[in-house]
C-alpha cells in the first residue's frame, strides 16, 4: 500500500538516506542542535551554549536549548534564569503566544523572583496597567477557559474502508462511533497503486473522489461518506494531497518539479508538480475550491507539501529567489564536497531552506482562503513528519518544514505523524526508548503551539513492512505516554474498530 511509505529517491533506501542526511546536518553550519553535536554533560555548559545562541540572534533554538537546561538538569541553580531566557527567546523569535505562556508560568514557579514582581505588573489586566508596555504583552491573553472546553479531535484516518458496501460502510461508521471516534480524515485522491474503495465502481487509475473539473474523477463519494457521518454526530475531513495532485496533465514537462543531482551538478526530474509555477498553484485552487462545494468539516494537507534538501529548482524558483532576495539561486552554491566526497551544507542552503518553507506555507495559505471563501467555517490540518519535533533542523534541511513556522498560518490542527514502529526502525531505538520520544515530541509540540487540542498526534496501528495489525497493548502503551499531555488530539492509521479512543 504505497500511501503508507515515505518515496524512496533514485533507489536508494529510506534507511541510506537517513544516515545521509544525518552525515550532512552534522557537518552542517551552525546553529546545530546541543544534542547533535554538543554533547554537554553540565547545567553550565548547556546553558551557555544556549545563551550563545541568543546572542548570536538564533533566537528559537536558543529558547528550545534553554529549555533543556530545565528539562535536563531540573535541581540547577541556573532553572530559574533558564526560565526567563526561554521565554525572552521566544518574545525575540516572535513567538508570541509561547513567550507569553512561558512569562506567565515563570511567574507561578518564582513568586519571590524580582522579575515576576515586574511580570506581574506588566501581565495585569488592562485598568491596573500604569506603564508603555512591550509588544509581548499587548498581545491578547489565550481564551484559555473557551479552548480547554473544546472536545479534542479522536480521529481515525482512513485509506480504504474494509466494507464490500454502503451498508457495510453505514456499520464501520456505527462501531467508530461506539469506540469514541469523533472525526473520521477520509481519503479523497487517489494515486496508481493505491487501493480502491471496494464499494465503487472505479473510472481510472488515478484521480480524486469527488467531482471537479481539474482532475480526473476516480467516483463521486465524499458526499455520500459526508451524509452517513454527519448522521451519526462525525465530523468529516478531507485528507487530500497538494503536489502529487497532478493529475491529468500527463505530459506536461513544464509543471514537473526539478531537484539538483549534486553528484553530476545537473537538474533533474523529481515526482511531483513544481511548487513555484503558478500554473500548479491555480491547477491546485481549482481542486480545492471543488472541494468546498461539499459539507466538509475539515481538511487535512496530505505529506506532499513538503520539499526535499535537493528539491525547490528551475527556472521559476530561480525568479521568485531573486526577485524576493535579490540573490541568484544557484544550486551548486548550496552544498560543498570535501575531497573525501563528504557533502556539506552551505549557509546559502540555510537561507533557501527557510526561503521555500515560506513558499510551501504560502500554498497552504492560498487553499485555505480558496476553501473559507465558500465555505467559512472549514478548519485546516497540516501533516508534520515526526522531525519537525524529533529534530526540527533536520526537518528544515531534509523537508523543509518547520513547526514553529507553520504555528503563524494558523491552521487548526498540527498532526504530527508519531508512527512509533517506523520511527523505531528508522532511527535504531527500541519501543521503549521511542515512547518516551513520542512523550516529549507532544508536550514539545503543545508548548510551541500554546493549545493541546490543536496538537492531533497520529500513531500507527498496523505495520507497515508486514501489513499485521499491531497489538492492542502496544498502541494503548503509545497512547497513555501521549495522554499524559492533557487536552491533546489524537488519530489512528489507518483506522481500527477494535481500538477504542474514548477512553483517553
Amino acid at each position: 500500500m504505497p500511501f503508507f511509505r515515505r518515496e524512496a529517491v533514485k533507489g536508494w533506501s529510506l534507511a541510506a538516506l537517513l544516515l545521509l542526511c544525518s552525515t550532512l546536518l552534522i557537518l552542517c553550519s551552525p546553529p546545530a542542535d546541543a544534542e547533535d553535536n554538543h554533547p554537554f554533560r553540565t547545567d553550565t555548559g548547556q546553558f551557555n551554549y544556549a545563551k550563545l545562541l541568543y546572542e548570536q540572534g538564533h533566537y528559537q533554538v536558543a529558547a528550545r536549548e534553554f529549555g533543556k537546561v530545565i528539562r535536563d538538569y531540573p535541581v540547577s541553580p541556573l532553572k530559574r534564569v533558564a526560565h526567563f531566557r526561554m521565554a525572552s527567546a521566544y518574545q525575540k523569535a516572535d513567538m508570541d503566544r509561547a513567550a507569553l505562556s512561558h512569562f506567565r508560568q515563570f511567574v507561578k514557579n518564582f513568586p519571590e523572583s524580582e522579575l515576576s514582581v515586574e511580570l506581574r505588573a506588566r501581565l495585569a489586566p488592562p485598568q491596573k496597567r500604569i506603564e508603555p508596555l512591550s509588544p509581548l504583552i499587548q498581545v491578547p491573553p489565550l481564551p484559555v477557559e473557551r479552548l480547554t472546553r473544546r472536545v479534542p479531535l479522536r480521529a481515525a484516518q482512513v485509506s480504504v474502508f474494509n466494507g464490500q458496501s454502503w451498508s457495510d460502510v453505514e456499520r464501520e461508521f456505527d462501531a467508530l462511533k461506539a469506540s469514541g471516534v469523533n472525526t473520521v480524515i477520509l481519503r479523497v485522491f487517489h494515486n496508481r497503486g493505491d487501493r480502491f474503495y471496494s464499494f465503487i465502481a472505479h473510472r481510472g487509475d488515478e484521480g480524486v473522489y469527488f467531482k471537479t473539473t481539474h482532475a480526473p474523477v476516480v467516483a463521486d463519494i465524499l458526499g455520500s461518506v459526508i451524509t452517513i457521518a454527519h448522521a451519526r454526530g462525525i465530523r468529516i475531513f478531507a485528507w487530500m494531497t497538494t503536489r502529487y495532485a497532478g493529475y491529468g496533465l500527463d505530459g506536461r514537462n513544464d509543471l514537473e518539479c526539478k531537484a539538483y543531482d549534486i553528484s553530476s551538478g545537473a537538474l533533474v526530474h523529481c515526482r511531483g508538480m513544481d511548487l513555484f509555477n503558478d500554473e500548479v498553484l491555480h491547477h491546485l485552487e481549482g481542486l480545492y475550491a471543488d472541494l468546498a462545494e461539499y459539507e466538509l468539516d475539515g481538511i487535512l494537507f496530505q505529506d506532499d507539501l513538503v520539499l526535499r534538501h535537493t528539491e525547490g529548482f528551475g527556472r521559476y524558483a530561480e525568479a521568485y529567489y531573486r526577485e524576493e532576495t535579490g540573490l541568484a539561486l544557484v544550486p551548486s552554491d548550496m552544498y560543498r564536497i570535501d575531497g573525501e566526497g563528504a557533502v556539506y551544507y552551505t549557509p546559502e542552503f540555510w537561507r533557501w531552506a527557510h526561503w521555500k518553507n515560506r513558499r510551501i506555507l504560502e500554498i497552504a495559505r492560498r487553499l485555505m482562503r480558496v476553501v473559507k471563501e465558500r465555505r467559512p467555517e472549514t478548519e485546516f490540518a497540516i501533516n508534520l513528519m515526526y522531525e519537525t519535533l524529533s529534530n526540527p533542523r533536520y526537518a528544515l534541511a531534509w523537508l523543509s518544514q518547520d513547526l514553529s513556522a507553520a504555528t503563524r498560518e494558523g491552521f487548526d490542527y498540527y498532526a504530527v505523524m508519531a508512527y512509533h514502529r517506523q520511527m523505531g526502525a528508522e532511527l535504531g531505538e527500541s519501543n521503549v526508548k521511542i515512547k518516551a520520544l513520542i512523550e516529549h515530541m507532544t508536550s514539545d509540540a503543545v508548548q510551541i503551539v500554546g493549545d493541546p487540542h490543536k496538537v492531533l498526534i497520529k500513531l500507527q496501528s498496523i505495520d507497515w513492512e508486514t501489513s499485521h495489525p499491531i497489538a492492542e497493548r502496544e498502541i494503548y502503551d503509545i497512547m497513555k505516554g501521549v495522554g499524559k499531555v492533557k487536552g491533546v488530539s489524537l488519530a489512528l492509521f489507518p483506522y481500527r474498530t477494535d481500538i477504542p479512543l474514548n477512553g483517553f
